[in-house]
């Protein structure tokens, strides 16, 4: 069965399409990888709010961000 991805995947991937695996380099050269394949993508949503959080968990907790759109989320 095949399953359909999501077109912001589809992007992503095709934006890294042959680059080296993640783990092939340095951390460094897989950030790079990232940000190329990220470009691809355009500028995301604008945002209603964005904040650091800490997230609780069983082994302490864990920094995040949380974004909350201007318009509903797609899909």
């Amino acid at each position: 069965m095949m399953v359909k991805l999501h077109p912001f995947v589809e992007k992503l991937l095709e934006g890294s399409r042959g680059a080296p695996g993640l783990s092939a380099g340095t951390p460094e050269d897989a950030r790079n990888i990232v940000l190329r394949a990220r470009a691809a993508l355009g500028a995301g949503r604008d945002m209603v709010s964005v904040r650091d959080i800490e997230v609780p968990t069983r082994s302490g907790g864990v920094r995040s961000r949380l974004l909350i759109p201007l318009t509903s989320p797609r899909g």
